[in-house]
């Protein structure tokens, strides 16, 4: 029987919370430890019966935080811990548990998967963020949240857990996945997304969806082919994006982006840049605007237009994000007309987290 070493980083959210004088906190080691004796107890046997493995758990808890809280500080430290784990498999254990790993399979690193628990709010922006850095890591790295507190019998936390744990044991992908149940059903209801396709959840909605297409396979190991999806490859994803691709995550206070939602009589912000220190300071390295389904904009009113005037002058270039190809409506046709840079089709959260990556690099560099 092999051993299947698995790595869990558990990064807060509501999966890790617990009530506490009628509301949810951060409950530190009792949700994590009550979610790995769930598994054991429900789960365990008939995976390793399946599989013939050994699943080993390693733990870590870089930082414990809910969603409304991530910011550039905490995606960096996370990222970094995803990449220690990758490269250096024993930074993060015991020399002899090292020296005595019996894996012999093709993959270098000590891991046969990583699980990162974090918030639901927060999982298109983290999920999209290691799919961009580590998309083409030679092991599945598996993003898990739950709707729920644990303490909640109506939660998916377990199931979305247990889901990943099958997922990174079959060895039948490698890349960067979220595991998320919507309906309730054991197994049979998790879709498995690619990293870049996670929409954001909506507003009394626990639901989580592909902006492409959902993976409701009632095997989540069994992941429809995308060879043709610029989203296969993480380097491929940047080069459609005419981005050069980030390798390590930068320090992403060097950096601010504008990201818009739009809506009726929509306002936009002024972009020309502040005076600090008798030099002009840019407020926005770039905007991105996320669109309706349609993969529209409102653009008519003369506010869009001041706003488009304001982004030349201050040299802030503009992204649009969640134009399909193929047929359009007729007011994409102003993108080009406005020189806003139309990104191929990818999720708000993903271009955000693409262009903070990419200027903040750009801007550690430019300082160097």
């Amino acid at each position: 029987m092999r051993s299947c070493n698995i790595l869990l980083i558990f990064t807060g959210g509501t999966i890790n919370t617990i009530e506490k004088d009628g509301y949810l906190t951060s409950g530190g080691e009792e949700p994590r430890k009550k979610l790995v004796a769930w598994f054991d107890s429900h789960i365990r046997e008939q995976l390793e019966k399946a599989n013939l493995a050994e699943i080993k758990f390693s733990s870590m808890t870089p930082f414990e935080i809910l969603s409304e809280n991530l910011d550039g500080n905490y995606i960096k430290q996370m990222s970094d811990v995803v990449e220690r784990a990758l490269s250096k498999p024993n930074v993060l254990l015991d020399r002899n548990v090292v020296a005595n790993n019996t894996n012999t399979g093709s993959n270098s690193c000590f891991y046969d998967g990583i699980i990162i628990m974090c918030g639901t709010d927060s999982l298109p922006f983290i999920t999209s963020t290691l799919g961009l850095l580590f998309g083409d890591a030679g092991v599945p790295i598996v993003t898990v949240s739950g709707g729920r507190p644990l303490s909640d019998s109506r939660t998916n936390g377990y199931i979305n857990f247990a889901n990943a744990v099958k997922l990174i044991v079959e060895r039948q992908h490698t890349g960067v996945y979220c595991a998320y149940e919507n309906d309730g059903n054991y197994f049979n209801g998790v879709s498995v997304f690619p990293a870049v396709d996670v929409l954001c959840v909506g507003n009394y909605t626990g639901a989580i969806r592909s902006a492409f297409d959902c993976y409701d396979e009632p095997d989540p190991s069994v992941v429809k082919d995308r060879s043709n999806s610029p989203f296969n490859h993480r380097r491929t994803l940047w080069q459609k994006c005419k981005l050069p691709a980030v390798m390590h995550c930068p320090d992403l206070s060097k950096a601010s982006i504008l990201y818009l939602h739009p809506y009726p009589g929509m306002k936009f912000p002024r972009l020309q840049p502040r005076m600090q220190n008798y030099q002009q300071v840019k407020y926005y390295d770039a905007v991105v605007m996320d669109t309706y389904h349609s993969g529209t904009f409102p653009m008519e009113t003369q506010e869009f237009k001041d706003f488009v005037e304001d982004a030349k002058a201050a040299e802030v270039p503009i992204y649009v994000a969640g134009v399909r190809e193929g047929l359009n409506y007729d007011s994409t046709k102003a993108y080009e007309t406005y020189g806003i840079k139309v990104l191929p089709p990818i999720t708000g959260p993903a271009a955000y987290m693409m262009l903070w990556l990419h200027f903040a690099e750009k801007n550690s560099s430019a300082h160097e």
